[in-house]
């Protein structure tokens, strides 16, 4: 499997420090089809509320309840529609990006979260990304890194959107 399984999806949710990682999230399902879309997206899927819903209508997921306000989804649930998704290649165009260059999602996720974590004041999309190749022979995956830009590269940035705004007003 390709996408997210359930413990690598729940290892990137902050937990309080008095909860055990270890255990389900507390009162986290069921959720409605929005909340189960998102998590499918999250783990790397290209779910789609229509698509979904056509599945759930013709009993395809095992799992889902009628509620009183649409379809309750258990955990259980969300996970079939994640083998359903990832057998048939519907993932995410970032998921694919890393699957086509051999990168595991999971540390493609952890390695852009620590960047960001050490480098807050760098905007989302501006890390440049490093992939060293997998060694196949070795059976190691390939490793990613996100970087941030040179200082040059942001001061002229920052002067030409300076400029851009005196010469706006």
């Amino acid at each position: 499997m390709h996408a997210l399984t359930r413990a690598q999806y729940e290892s990137l949710i902050p937990r309080a420090p008095w909860e055990n990682a270890a255990e389900p999230l507390p009162g986290a399902y069921p959720v409605h089809t929005g909340g189960a879309v998102i998590e499918l997206r999250a783990r790397g899927l290209d779910a789609r509320a229509g698509h979904v819903l056509y599945l759930v209508d013709r009993g395809r997921v095992p799992g889902v309840e009628k509620g009183p306000d649409g379809w309750l989804w258990s955990a259980e649930a969300v996970d079939a529609m994640v083998v359903h998704f990832d057998a048939l290649g519907r993932w995410t165009p970032e998921f694919a990006g890393w699957l086509a260059l051999g990168v595991r999602p999971i540390d493609a996720i952890r390695a852009r979260r620590a960047a960001e974590a050490k480098h807050p004041h760098v905007a989302v999309g501006a890390f440049r990304v490093i992939i060293d190749p997998p060694a196949g022979e070795l059976g190691l995956p390939a490793r990613i890194q996100y970087v941030p830009p040179p200082a040059e590269y942001v001061a002229e940035v920052e002067a030409t959107a300076a400029a851009e705004r005196k010469g706006s007003q």
